[in-house]
């Protein structure tokens, strides 16, 4: 059954982000998702995402307190593109646009689980359509699956809220001494050396200064410390496992 994808209202749009945990909006003079996309998110992640669309001409001052990050308001303001909320906050954007085919870099065609999994989830669908879902997905994936494992990075920490409260809130347990480094890098334990290379590949393509030029510089500053975290990672593994 396709995901479904609702248009909202400047009067609806709060409601439905508050709908689950994980949101992805589209913004757009004639707002529409690409095809297949809502489908591969909600395939990866059962029961977890809400989508919209929210016309550019619905946008009301009293939306500007919807599109906050944890650091404030978007710097740019509200841009045509997808938004990613967690917990009602934005911590991804992309413009939705994608390479063609001639364009795409030839390791978005080999050895990508991802591309694989989604190629499984959306079944017979074009060539342009699964490229095209492919791109946003490994944008957006990636941010969710380090925010499920490992929690809100630095640059989108809560703390000076969490702080003002009156009462405060219960000890967590003491995290691991450090990061796990497969899980910085997204793939298991137990996953090949080639399988563990590509994913250092990737991750650092996908944080590359090119890639985030267009976003708001907390943005930036995120994939920078996501670049030293990535590296640290694979540092790490290939000491143990011989690689380096």
């Amino acid at each position: 059954m396709p995901a479904p994808i609702q248009p909202a209202t400047a009067r609806t749009l709060l409601p439905r982000l508050q709908r689950s945990p994980w949101h992805l909006l589209r913004v757009d003079r004639a707002p529409q998702f690409h095809a297949g996309l809502a489908d591969a998110l909600d395939g990866l992640f059962p029961g977890q995402f809400g989508f919209t669309t929210l016309p550019r001409g619905e946008l009301r001052p009293e939306l500007d307190g919807v599109f906050q990050t944890a650091l404030g308001a978007l710097r740019r303001g509200v841009l045509d593109g997808y938004y990613l909320f967690d917990a009602g906050k934005v911590v991804g954007f992309h413009t939705g646009a994608v390479r063609s085919a001639h364009n795409a870099y030839a390791s978005d065609h080999h050895d990508d689980p991802l591309r694989d999994r989604i190629t499984g989830l959306l079944g017979r669908r074009s060539a342009s359509e699964l490229d095209a879902v492919h791109q946003l997905g490994a944008y957006f994936v990636p941010i969710v699956q380090r925010r499920l494992t490992a929690g809100p990075a630095p640059a989108w920490n809560d703390a000076p809220r969490e702080s003002a409260r009156s009462t405060p809130p219960p000890v967590a347990p003491r995290p691991p001494p450090g990061p796990d480094p497969y899980a910085t890098l997204g793939v298991a334990r137990d996953a090949l050396d080639e399988e563990v290379k590509a994913a250092f590949k990737k991750a650092i393509k996908l944080n590359h200064p090119d890639k985030v030029a267009h976003l708001s510089p907390e943005l930036q500053k995120f994939a920078e410390q996501q670049v030293l975290r990535i590296k640290a990672a694979w540092e790490e593994i290939s000491r143990a496992r011989g690689l380096a």
